[in-house]
C-alpha cells in the first residue's frame, strides 16, 4: 500500500508542539491563579463555600426547606 500522505515537516511539528506548550502553560497559570485567589478570599472569610444556594437549602437558610424535627421558626 503506498503512502497518501507525506509527513509533516519537522518544522511544522516543532511550531505545532510550541502552540501547545503555550496553551498548556496560559492555561495552568491561568488555573494557578484562580486558585490563588480563591485561596485568599477563603482566609479571608471562612464561610465563604457554605453559602452557596444547595448548600444554605440543605441547612434550612432563607427560603430553603426546615430540616425534619426542626424547632426554629421565625413566625410568631
Amino acid at each position: 500500500m503506498p503512502p497518501d500522505a507525506v509527513p509533516a515537516s519537522p518544522r511544522r511539528a516543532r511550531r505545532v508542539a510550541l502552540l501547545l506548550l503555550g496553551a498548556s502553560l496560559v492555561l495552568a497559570a491561568g488555573g494557578a491563579l484562580w486558585f490563588l485567589q480563591f485561596a485568599s478570599q477563603v482566609r479571608r472569610d471562612p464561610a465563604l463555600i457554605y453559602r452557596e444556594p444547595a448548600t444554605l437549602d440543605k441547612l434550612g437558610g432563607p427560603g430553603g426547606a426546615q430540616p425534619a424535627g426542626s424547632s426554629l421558626s421565625l413566625d410568631k
